[in-house]
């Protein structure tokens, strides 16, 4: 029997190694971008709920305007935030603060064209966002 063993020269030792370290740092680099794809998707995410939720808001201060009688539509018309009240005493603040931690809604009413701007800032961001909902407010 004849026992050949196979060496190596000293150039090729420890290129396994090398192979795997590289392996190593390839995996991880991917992995670090699918994290970071995720937090960019939670952020989104996140964005796109506010957004839904302050058209929800206005949506309520629009129907709210709706059981007011015609004549004192004007007086809905203002800046509100936390603990202010809006026509007819509807909780427009708490609503607002409750949907949108520290935000604000402003209402102009024009005859009979309302246009309520909610704007917010989430916490962490300092990017102001803002939410415009137009809606024509008349009766017959």
């Amino acid at each position: 029997m004849i026992n050949k063993t196979y060496h190596q020269p000293d150039s090729q030792r420890g290129i396994a190694l090398l192979e795997a370290l590289i392996a190593i740092l390839l995996f991880s680099l991917g992995v670090l971008g699918m994290a970071g794809f995720q937090a960019a998707s939670i952020k989104a995410q996140d964005e796109a709920k506010k957004r839904a939720d302050a058209a929800f808001v206005a949506n309520q201060i629009v129907g709210d305007m709706w059981s007011v009688p015609k004549e004192q539509l004007a007086t809905c018309a203002g800046t509100f935030s936390k603990g202010s009240s809006g026509c007819g005493n509807a909780p427009w603040g708490e609503r607002i603060e409750q949907t949108l931690p520290g935000g604000q809604a402003a209402v102009v009413i024009n005859n009979t064209q309302v246009t309520v701007t909610l704007t917010w800032r989430t916490p962490g961001i300092d990017e102001e966002h803002r939410y415009v909902h137009m809606a024509n407010v008349s009766r017959n």
